[in-house]
């Protein structure tokens, strides 16, 4: 009884398991005008099935896991699309051209320096909100990196502190700065065309224009004084830039941080005190 009870169990381990499947049927269109795409590539997520679209862009998936959740499409020429597998019935799918290669873009938003000194006991810097808005360019490398100069003017208003002899004196600086960023765009992209930008990259700025005012007094920021060995403010800026953003088919929100390389000013007595800027900023744009 033993040796036929062994038997039995030996037979039914030897029973092929089978998971349950299903065949999943649907069409691939291009969304702007409807049209069938053919030849796109479509793939259960996790496994190796694929099939490839029909000249009516329909295509067959046999064997699909009846766990299976999500397929990706995707195709020469257009954005790469993942899609749930409905329960039952067929599915359609519409795809977007994909990212151009060059895409100009348009930025506006606030901007704040967050200008530090090496000795906050005798000089202290705090920052104003003020205004930015550029242009510029992404160049698509690949799906996933992109080259992203731009051009911005920005205003870094601030105040400067300076203690001596128990006696506060309050210097406020209006600067305005060219700034030209190049940026490398790392995209990290979502359901819907939707992206995330992870932004890293170098930046050099111009000072255009610029006052300060202390004691009633106004100068030119970028000038030097009459009788002054150099002038408040440095005319040139550079550094690392960096950045996260999202957009969404065409809307652009993000928000950066620029960290100055060089002070844009060392005093000399009675010892040597740099002041260095830091300014982030967060934008609203187009990309068109």
């Amino acid at each position: 009884m033993k040796k036929w009870f062994t038997l039995l169990a030996a037979a039914v381990l030897c029973i092929p398991q089978t998971v349950p499947a299903k065949d999943v049927k649907g069409t691939v269109i291009a969304q702007k005008d409807g049209q069938p795409i053919v030849g796109a590539e479509i793939t259960v997520k996790g496994t190796d099935i694929t099939a490839v679209t029909d000249m009516d862009g329909r295509f067959v998936l046999t064997g699909v896991p009846d766990d299976a959740k999500k397929l990706t499409v995707h195709t020469i020429g257009m954005e790469w699309r993942t899609a749930r597998i409905p329960d039952e019935g067929e599915i359609l799918v519409k795809l977007r051209k994909e990212e151009r290669v060059v895409t100009p873009f348009v930025t506006a938003g606030m901007c704040s320096p967050m200008p530090t000194s090496t000795d906050d006991n005798s000089i202290k810097g705090s920052g104003k909100i003020g205004f930015q808005g550029g242009v510029g360019v992404s160049f698509a490398l690949s799906r996933l990196i992109s080259l992203t100069p731009s051009v911005n003017i920005s205003q870094q208003y601030a105040t400067w502190r300076t203690y001596e002899s128990g006696k506060t004196v309050n210097t406020d600086v209006t600067p305005t700065y060219l700034t030209v960023p190049l940026l490398v765009d790392f995209k990290i992209w979502n359901a819907n065309s939707f992206r995330t930008l992870l932004r890293v990259g170098p930046y050099v700025g111009f000072g255009i224009s610029g006052k300060y005012k202390v004691d009633g007094q106004e100068g030119d920021l970028f000038k030097k004084p009459a009788g002054a060995d150099k002038a408040f403010y440095k005319k040139v800026d550079a550094g690392l830039a960096l950045g996260l953003a999202y957009v969404l088919r065409h809307v652009y929100i993000g928000g950066g941080i620029q960290w100055s390389a060089i002070p844009f000013y060392s005093t000399d007595s009675p010892h040597e005190i740099d002041l260095n800027n830091c300014s982030f900023d967060i934008s609203v744009g187009y990309y068109f």
